[in-house]
């Protein structure tokens, strides 16, 4: 049986199939392989860094290659009109499985509007998009362009203005307009080549159109994963938001500033008396003897410790990222530039530190 809508018949067959299915072979290939390689990235890197935007991105390129290989198996190879629908609606739960993780993994570290809002919302859309599937088959793919495409477009556009607005962006990647460039290229060519491969576009510009598409993608996946190639993390553009509190202690162990940036926030003290004391002190001991960069994690906070010569800086955050790392290490080469006659000759006058506040709101805020 063939299903005809208007312009488009189904299996597709004649003079574009061939060049169609190269077209969609392609696409699904590079999917993979930036899928892959993303995910073989962060495994690398997870020990060093948390980069969940590589791992999110690589969950959205696994997604998409899925959903393809049923599309060619549905629109090529299917005759049964009822069978084909059946495949296609698998095939978009499957990328909607993919695009919850990826929606998922990128707000596990950084807020959008409110934390895990768009994943709540994917979420629901999803359970709407089961229960359509057993009512009304035949409007499945409708809802899942309409609704869960829509999720997408909203989320990326909110990312790109993100990204675009980011000041310590702008400062970290030389060729920013370049990176920017990829990234609303990307975003601009995936959602126009894959609005034109729907069934709606494809019966308006018949076949023509789809391929079309088919090359919008491909062109929009290759500018998208130079974007995510060419940049770090998202949560080590945006560390400031992940800083609690900021310590300066003598070696001795007796603090000399405190820095709070967030209220309603478990503070150094509270996880000290919360248990981690002894650790605290072990860690200053031997940051004493080895002069090494030293972390302690306690329920749910990060601690890092930087040695100088005389002090030890310590910052209570959210995630161990390297920009704080970076940060902190300059923050106290800093003060011991600027205070090394009193460091060395320190009579016990805390007043003397006073002036550090606006150094911290130089560096930190």
């Amino acid at each position: 049986m063939f299903i005809m809508l208007s312009q488009v018949i189904f299996p597709i067959q004649g003079s574009f199939q061939e060049l169609l299915l190269i077209m969609e072979e392609i696409i699904i290939f590079f999917a993979l392989e930036f899928g892959f390689l993303f995910l073989i990235k962060y495994k690398i890197k997870k020990e060093e860094i948390s980069n969940l935007q590589e791992k999110a991105f690589s969950w959205f390129c696994l997604g998409y290659s899925l959903m393809y290989i049923v599309y060619i198996i549905s629109d090529y190879y299917v005759e049964d009109s009822y069978i084909r629908l059946i495949l296609l609606d698998f095939a978009y739960f499957i990328q909607m499985i993919f695009g919850l993780l990826f929606i998922y993994n990128m707000e596990k570290f950084q807020i959008f509007f409110k934390k895990y809002l768009f994943t709540f919302i994917f979420i629901v859309f999803m359970i709407l998009f089961v229960i359509c599937a057993f009512i009304a088959l035949e409007f499945v793919h409708t809802f899942s362009f309409f609704f869960s495409w829509i999720i997408y477009i909203i989320f990326f556009f909110y990312y790109m203005i993100r990204v675009s607005t980011s000041k310590q962006m702008k400062k970290i990647l030389r060729n920013f307009k370049w990176h920017l460039f990829q990234l609303y290229s990307g975003f601009f060519f995936l959602n126009i080549g894959y609005a034109l491969t729907t069934y709606v576009i494809s019966n308006l510009f018949g076949l023509i159109g789809r391929l079309i598409g088919d090359v919008f993608q491909i062109i929009g996946l290759i500018f998208l994963s130079l974007y995510f190639l060419s940049i770090s993390s998202i949560t080590e553009y945006f560390w400031r938001e992940k800083i609690d509190s900021i310590y300066i202690i003598m070696q001795s162990g007796l603090c000399l500033y405190t820095k709070h940036f967030r209220e309603k926030r478990k503070s150094f003290d509270e996880i000290v008396a919360s248990g981690a004391l002894s650790s605290v002190q072990i860690i200053l001991e031997l940051i004493t003897e080895t002069k090494d960069l030293s972390i302690i994690e306690k329920e749910g906070k990060t601690m890092i410790f930087q040695p100088g010569e005389y002090i030890i800086g310590v910052l209570v955050c959210e995630e161990d990222l390297e920009s704080i790392r970076i940060t902190l290490k300059n923050f106290v080469q800093k003060i011991e530039k600027i205070y090394y006659n009193v460091l060395r000759t320190w009579d016990g006058n805390l007043n003397v530190f006073k002036p550090i506040e606006d150094i911290i709101n130089e560096v930190f805020i």
